[in-house]
């Protein structure tokens, strides 16, 4: 077993001569504060920009052992691996990443006041690496949990209020009652616009609160510190205070309030469209019913609210987009933008035909941002930017190609 003492990091400095800085910091009266929102933001940006350049390099590398068709399908994926590797080589060994040595910040255990042990940085790291898929899955099993919880209660809830006259029902419990009730209206999955709100608020928190900029630096209760003294103030009493992003923060939270309260009333709307929805119809000749009470119903087409059909906002266009169906529903769709952008008198003959040549025949899917080359090709420009950078050549016809040349397609 080697001993903490010789055990050094890229700067020459061992984890043993770490905690005793940072020992001999608390303990003297000159106390080093702790790192600002820019710096803790700047060295982020800076990890970011060197993961981006490890990922580049690692591309070619697994897109020659597993092919163009895994890297583009698997993006997310290789993102992780990047990440991975450059945190297991920089944080997991104890030393200081690339740009937390560019911004002089050291990582601090917010517990115990010293640097965070090898177990605590693990934590981070995975938390860090795999936040995204733990927080789904999570996500997934309170929902299920919940309705669980929910249904049980429902099922009682006859019960519940024969023996209401008799024994009132605790706070504790009411409470209760009414929390499951409201989580089991949450939706059963997480959707991009739901992840964004959570990451908005996280960071209106911290530029509330100047510490944990990411998730994972909260749940494994990692902060940082700053190895430079503020300057003094012309006046002489104290130092300079560094630059805050508090307005900033306030501004995120009424901007997140706001959004709540908005898909507060949406949901509630819903919810009564709905109910309305599965009423009977109202008999038309009954003379008792006059026209506004008629104009009230709510009409569906194939289970879908017109409402909902005609406004839509601008999130749940996306979400929907991303998680719609697919296969002949999308030839489908394509095949009638196809028909409707051809001129009057043009007949198309074969439709399906159309359709398939609007698919890129690097990922086999729909072309997504149309990129062309010169020689007329087209393809979608991720695909193809991952292909030229490999082989700078057009994958049908082997024409040269230049990454200068690839000319992007809009309203085609």
């Amino acid at each position: 077993m080697t001993d903490a003492r010789h055990t050094t990091d890229a700067d020459g400095r061992s984890e043993f001569d770490r905690n005793q800085l940072l020992a001999k910091i608390s303990a003297s009266k000159l106390s080093f504060p702790f790192a600002a929102q820019p710096e803790i933001i700047r060295a982020d940006q800076k990890d970011a920009y060197y993961i981006g350049y490890l990922q580049d390099q690692i591309e070619p590398l697994i897109r020659a052992v597993k092919g163009s068709r895994w890297v583009n399908n698997n993006f997310t994926r290789l993102q992780e691996i990047s990440k991975l590797i450059y945190l297991s080589l920089t944080t997991l060994p104890g030393s200081q990443t690339l740009g937390e040595e560019y911004c002089d910040i050291v990582q601090l255990d917010s517990f115990s006041s010293a640097f965070p042990s090898l177990y605590r940085r693990a934590i981070f790291i995975l938390i860090e690496v795999f936040s995204a898929r733990i927080f789904i899955q999570l996500y997934a099993q309170i929902r299920q949990y919940v309705a669980r919880l929910n249904d049980r209660y429902s099922f009682d809830d006859q019960a519940h209020h024969q023996s209401e006259l008799s024994q009132p029902e605790s706070r504790i419990k009411l409470l209760q009652r009414k929390l499951y009730s409201w989580m089991s209206h949450l939706p059963t999955t997480l959707d991009r616009s739901t992840l964004d709100s959570c990451n908005a608020l996280h960071l209106s928190i911290f530029y509330l609160t100047g510490r944990y900029f990411q998730w994972s630096k909260r749940f494994s209760g990692i902060t940082y510190l700053s190895n430079r003294l503020r300057p003094l103030r012309p006046d002489g009493l104290g130092r300079v205070s560094p630059p805050s992003y508090e307005v900033l923060g306030v501004l995120m939270m009424i901007q997140l309030v706001v959004r709540v309260i908005e898909r507060h009333r949406q949901a509630q709307r819903r919810r009564e469209q709905l109910r309305l929805a599965s009423e009977p119809v109202a008999i038309l000749d009954d003379k008792e019913k006059d026209n506004a009470q008629i104009s009230e119903r709510v009409l569906t087409v194939d289970g879908r609210l017109i409402d909902e059909m005609m406004f839509q906002t601008e999130e749940d266009d996306e979400d929907k987009e991303a998680d719609s169906a697919s296969g002949s529903e999308k030839e489908e769709h394509e095949g009638k933008e196809i028909a409707h952008e051809c001129p009057d008198g043009v007949i198309i003959d074969n439709l399906s035909d159309q359709v398939i040549t609007r698919r890129c025949t690097l990922c086999l899917g729909p072309r997504k941002d149309q990129t062309s080359l010169e020689c007329g090709h087209l393809f979608c420009w991720k695909c193809l930017v991952s292909w030229v950078k490999e082989k700078p050549e057009c994958p049908l016809c082997r024409h040269s190609v230049h990454p200068t040349e690839l000319l992007p397609i809009y309203n085609f």
